[in-house]
């Protein structure tokens, strides 16, 4: 039993040891439901961000099949224009569908912890901006080639392109 130091009015110097209550001095530990729900949540934002970096690189760098135009030209602005990406010195789009970009992520080759490169070449879009300007004057020529892909990977699906 724990005593509470508590002086007296008689006798200023005088410590009475008067019984604590056991639920004053015990911390109880955290509701396991409440750690629970705490591991779910962070859980869950890390799938809902990792979500998002998902989407973002398929908005960037996915288009299969490839979106028709007259020629390259036409079709690296057309593709900015459409899905609103910035107006940057260079992008490249990736013609080959989901499933074989997450291959990459799970059987590429190694490069790094998380960055993969492709077993084989695939069809791709290099857009590099024609001339420096505003951005409202964004302009790109295109150059379409095969090649191996390179990709940063996060729970097996690219997150981000790696230029090689």
């Amino acid at each position: 039993m724990v005593t509470n130091p508590r002086k007296t009015s008689k006798d200023p110097g005088r410590v009475t040891g008067r019984p604590v209550s056991g639920t004053a001095m015990t911390q109880k530990a955290p509701c396991p439901m409440l750690l629970l729900l705490l591991l779910l949540t962070v859980t869950w934002l890390m799938v809902v961000a990792q979500d998002g970096k998902y989407k973002e690189f398929k908005n960037k760098h996915l288009d299969y099949p490839k979106t028709k135009a007259k020629n390259n030209r036409q079709y690296c602005n057309t593709m900015r224009q459409r899905r609103r990406l910035p107006c940057r010195p260079t992008n490249t789009f990736i013609h080959v569908n989901e499933a074989r970009m997450k291959y990459i992520c799970r059987s590429g080759k190694r490069i790094s912890k998380d960055t993969r490169e492709s077993l084989r070449a695939y069809p791709v879009t290099d857009c590099i901006r024609a001339r420096k300007g505003s951005s409202t004057q964004c302009r790109y020529r295109g150059k379409s080639s095969k090649r191996r892909i390179r990709v940063t990977c996060k729970n097996g699906v690219p997150i981000h392109y790696v230029q090689i």
